[in-house]
């Protein structure tokens, strides 16, 4: 074999390694802290670390918290805890990156997306999105990064054994991991329906069992709600709480008022039935819009039970982790129907200069965004050098962002 036939053979392979170094230099340097010097978010060590610690996998494999199963953080938590308390928030800091990494590689490799820029758009977005201090590296908010890797794995056509093996026991880990399998069982319903092969089936019927193992528990345990049960906000307000969120937040930090956020939301609109009408893979664009619709009725659900104001959400970016999908379209929409405007037949001459040209605009409109703050500076090392010193028996205190704590007890 010559030097350029094995060239050209590993021409995939070699573009595909140069862009998971980049996506994984632009994940790290967005807050290296995180990686070098880690703590716990939240439910990190009030919930997986705690639990893990004092009991243990498998333990804790089938134990709620808000009412359904975390398995995939459960497991990455006892796994971490192999390299002692102190090392365990490093190993899964790199955990959570390794999914992220994974993700994307699932997404470039994928035939179901037929357009490059698409592909490239959804990469672009998930390692540069804006507004992410809350769910940017940590266990706690993996099931929202989790909903991109299943899809792609969903709608993968490869039937060899190895490549079904891997699918099955993806899907079953993130599907028994947060209420996504719940929202993905419809679409994989009419999945399996109309693709009637032996690898969809079996994919297929794996995402329907986590969804109906979770919803049993959803209703039968239920979740702790905090206080708030009606909303007050009408129509107008949970309109205007998807626009600011959903569209305006997907790039920019700032609000608009609904006398420009509903005609924007109506050009939206208009903007993905054009691009629908052009697009060739009908199957994957119905299941992602079955989910989409599926994962905004149970956002709205989540509003209608939690929230009474509508101004909570739109103004103090609270629940940002609840709107990381549906942004992640809009994006992948806008880039993609730029892209459909610029090749029409007046602009085809210009099309190149003028998707470079906005390529850029959205590259530094993200790029403003691009470092990710993180609450440093708590005693969590100091508390755990404490526990280490304590007795066996004894109770001690871990601080840990964003100005939580639980008590360990001493083994």
């Amino acid at each position: 074999m010559d030097d350029a036939v094995r060239t050209e053979r590993l021409r995939p392979a070699l573009k595909e390694a140069a862009l998971l170094l980049l996506v994984f230099l632009l994940l790290f340097f967005r807050n290296w802290r995180i990686f070098i010097f880690p703590e716990p978010w939240a439910e990190d060590m009030a919930v997986f670390l705690r639990d893990e610690y004092s009991t243990g996998f498998p333990g804790t494999a089938f134990s709620l918290y808000a009412g359904y199963l975390h398995l995939l953080p459960r497991i990455i938590a006892w796994l971490s805890l192999k390299a002692g308390l102190p090392h365990a928030m490093l190993v899964m800091s790199w955990s959570v990156l390794f999914i992220k990494l994974l993700a994307c590689a699932l997404i470039y490799r994928s035939k179901e997306i037929t357009s490059p820029l698409m592909k490239g758009s959804i990469i672009a977005y998930l390692v540069l999105m804006p507004f992410v201090s809350e769910i940017y590296n940590n266990v706690t908010n993996l099931q929202w990064w989790l909903i991109p890797l299943m899809a792609v794995i969903i709608l993968r056509h490869k039937t060899s054994a190895a490549s079904l093996a891997f699918s099955a026991i993806t899907i079953l880990l993130t599907g028994l991991t947060g209420v996504n399998s719940v929202m993905f069982a419809l679409p994989c319903a009419y999945l399996m329906a109309k693709e009637r092969t032996p690898a969809s089936v079996i994919k297929n019927s794996i995402v329907i069992l986590c969804a109906l193992v979770q919803f049993y528990f959803l209703c039968t345990t239920g979740r702790s709600g905090n206080g708030r049960t009606v909303y007050e906000g009408g129509i107008t307000g949970l309109i205007c709480i998807f626009v600011q969120r959903v569209i305006f937040h997907t790039l920019f930090k700032s609000a608009a008022p609904p006398i420009v956020s509903i005609p924007v939301f109506a050009l939206f609109l208009a903007a993905l039935a054009l691009k629908l009408r052009h697009y060739r893979n009908l199957l994957t664009v119905r299941f992602l819009s079955l989910f989409a619709a599926a994962y905004a009725a149970v956002i709205l659900y989540s509003i209608l039970k939690t929230e009474k104001d509508a101004s909570v959400l739109i103004t103090g970016f609270a629940g940002e982790r609840y709107f990381v999908f549906l942004r992640l379209c809009t994006f992948a929409l806008l880039v993609s129907s730029l892209d459909l405007l610029f090749s029409s037949r007046h602009l085809r001459r210009n099309y190149r200069k003028l998707m470079a040209a906005s390529c850029i605009a959205l590259a530094l409109v993200l790029v403003r965004r691009y470092p990710v703050s993180f609450p440093s500076g708590s005693p969590y090392y100091a508390d755990l050098e404490r526990l280490e010193a304590a007795k066996s028996g004894d109770l001690v205190t871990i601080h840990f962002p964003p100005g939580w704590k639980c008590d360990l007890r001493k083994k």
